[in-house]
């Protein structure tokens, strides 16, 4: 085909050139060439059909294909979705066991957590009911009121359902102590030092009974009557007010509403060189002093202002006159102290007593009346400034002491000082007669005649063991 072409285009092109057309050829020419194209259009026309059975085949072959891939496909979804559904199922199952075992943990979570708490509560339960009981074994101080008139106390002590078999109270005259049970074997126990002195012998106690049933009343305390010692109004009930504070009340009721408010705080004497001590300072001050002169004074005592002035102004003045510049003066508050004066028998009086504490005489204090004039106070001092009894150990000695004073009262004694059954007698005289009298003592059988003495002293007329008697 391509020849004939070609040859068809050089003829055709020659022609041409030359002018000549060659009808004849030209209708064969063209009639070879309609026989071509016939024949190449079968042939295309086969070509196609090959083509379009080929196409038919491979369309059927893609059906098929396309068939069996669907097929595979759908096989493919079908086994990927029964694979989802297990999946999903399997994913169903694992969170439903999941949630079964959190609910069984939370359960068992809950029950351990009651459990702990149910035995945290019986812990809670046992060691209250514990400290309970050890409560119920320790002394509980029980509640009180209390009241007064001028000459006596009244103290009510609560304890509730109280077993009178287990009471005890003992007052005594600077105490009160009451210890009790009640029905559950409780121990109720009050225990303090009281402000001042009471007199046991007319003090007494009695039971108290519950009001709740008449009928048949219950004891559920004691009632105490204490009569005072000294008549008067008393500032506190105990010494040591904060100790039972919480657990006491004053009750009106009980309280004389006519009873007088003294003044409970009235000044002690004060001043230079005057200190204000305790019992344990003042048997310091007189073991480093050779003479300390004590004011004992009583807070809610009037009786002493006048002479405390002139206290005080001696105190004032000592530091200026000869031989007291050693003097310590003090105060002491006897109601603080209640011991130290009740030893001492100090009460409130117009006497208003000083008393004298003595370095050699440190338990006989000597008892002086309060002075209306500081000079006599003064005197009083220097009335006691020397020792009670000089020993006389040689004839200088002897001749001091014979010529200080008018009246000079020598004893000879035949024992020695500490065995001497005359000696304490002679030294009680000498306490009686100072500033009357100055007085020595001679031990060791010494005679009169050794200090130039031209007689012999008397024996006395009774006691006296022969080496004991003194002359």
């Amino acid at each position: 085909e391509d020849k004939q072409n070609m040859i068809k285009k050089m003829m055709t092109t020659l022609k041409k050139e030359k002018g000549l057309v060659d009808v004849g050829e030209m209708m064969g020419l063209k009639k070879a060439a309609d026989t071509m194209a016939v024949d190449k259009e079968a042939e295309q026309a086969q070509k196609e059909a090959k083509a379009k059975t080929k196409k038919l085949k491979l369309k059927v072959e893609d059906k098929e294909t396309q068939e069996k891939s669907r097929e595979e496909r759908r096989l493919k979804l079908q086994k990927e979705e029964e694979k989802s559904r297990d999946m999903n199922r399997k994913d169903k199952e694992k969170r439903k066991k999941r949630r079964q075992e959190e609910k069984l943990k939370k359960e068992d979570r809950k029950r351990k957590e009651a459990e702990e708490k149910a035995r945290e509560a019986a812990e809670r339960e046992r060691k209250r009911k514990k400290l309970e009981e050890e409560r119920a074994k320790l002394p509980t101080v029980p509640l009180f009121s209390w009241g007064q008139s001028k000459e006596s106390l009244r103290i009510s002590v609560n304890v509730p359902n109280l077993r009178v078999d287990d009471l005890s109270v003992v007052l005594a005259d600077d105490r009160v102590n009451i210890s009790a049970r009640d029905v559950r074997n409780r121990l109720y126990t009050l225990d303090f030092d009281l402000r001042e002195f009471v007199v046991p012998s007319n003090s007494s106690y009695t039971l108290r009974y519950s009001e709740e049933n008449p009928l048949n009343p219950k004891p559920d305390g004691v009632n105490i009557n204490l009569q005072k010692t000294v008549v008067h109004r008393w500032d506190r009930l105990a010494h040591n007010h904060s100790a039972v504070k919480q657990y006491m009340r004053k009750d009106w009721v009980q309280d004389d509403g006519e009873l007088e408010e003294e003044k409970e705080e009235a000044e002690l004497p004060s001043g230079p060189n005057l200190k204000k001590v305790t019992a344990a300072a003042l048997g310091e001050l007189t073991a480093m002093h050779p003479m300390v002169l004590a004011a004992f004074r009583l807070p809610w005592c009037q009786k002493c202002g006048e002479k405390d002035r002139e206290f005080m102004k001696a105190a004032r003045m000592s530091k200026e006159k000869d031989h007291l510049g050693s003097v310590v003066f003090a105060v002491v508050d006897a109601r603080e102290e209640k011991y130290l004066a009740r030893r001492h028998n100090y009460s409130c009086s117009e006497r208003c007593e000083l008393f004298i504490f003595k370095q050699d005489e440190i338990e006989e204090p000597y008892i002086v009346p309060g002075r209306r004039y500081a000079e006599e106070i003064q005197i009083d001092c220097y009335k006691h400034l020397l020792p009670v009894v000089n020993i006389v150990e040689d004839k200088g000695t002897f001749d001091r002491v014979t010529s200080a004073f008018d009246t000079a009262i020598v004893g000879f004694f035949r024992g020695p000082r500490g065995e001497d059954t005359w000696y304490p007698q002679f030294r009680a005289v000498a306490r009686q007669l100072r500033g009357h009298a100055l007085f020595g003592a001679i031990f060791g059988g010494q005679q009169p005649r050794d200090y130039g003495i031209d007689h012999d002293g008397l024996a006395p007329s009774a006691g006296g063991d022969g080496e004991g008697e003194g002359e």
